[in-house]
């Protein structure tokens, strides 16, 4: 094997790499979208069984945090949501360039015509990586925001359970 076929089928790699990177956050974003709107289910029904049962607070600083940790369960599934849906776009190789390849490109060496598809791999690669280290973080950003969310809730729970019975 030459070096350029070498090279070529590295880049080959890199490049599902970095597209198998991108199916592993967004699959990481809808378990965040998923847990989140679980989250707000099981956390309207208790907030619709507090409201029929005309329960008063003992503090009020509970009902703050319970109303910040709803906001920041929202705040997470919107994250979830962004890490499926935002940058998505990368570099494609442009049509001009396709029609160079079986036009005046046609009669090139073999080494040449890897050259220029795997500039157009390199080039598609770098683009994804940074659209995906974008991603990296929405996707670590979901999941701190659900744990920040249940905190504020449970010392909201404790603060209450405290103030009636401690």
């Amino acid at each position: 094997m030459s070096a350029g076929e070498i090279f070529s089928s590295h880049i080959t790699d890199l490049m599902k790499s970095e597209f198998e990177r991108r199916r592993r956050l967004e699959v990481r974003g809808q378990a965040v979208i998923t847990s989140s709107s679980g989250l707000l289910t099981l956390f309207l029904a208790i907030a619709t069984f507090v409201v029929h049962q005309n329960y008063h607070f003992a503090n009020c600083i509970c009902v703050v945090l319970i109303c910040g940790s709803f906001g920041v369960f929202v705040l997470a599934a919107a994250v979830g949501i962004a890490t499926q849906n935002a940058f998505t776009s990368y570099v494609a190789t442009a049509n001009a360039t396709i029609d160079d390849m079986v036009g005046s490109h046609w009669k090139d060496d073999a080494d040449e015509a890897r050259r220029i598809c795997a500039r157009r791999q390199v080039n598609t690669i770098k683009s994804l990586r940074i659209q995906n280290a974008r991603k990296a973080w929405l996707a670590l950003a979901g999941p701190i925001l659900q744990l920040v969310a249940l905190t504020m809730l449970a010392v909201a729970i404790l603060m209450e359970v405290f103030s009636k019975f401690g």
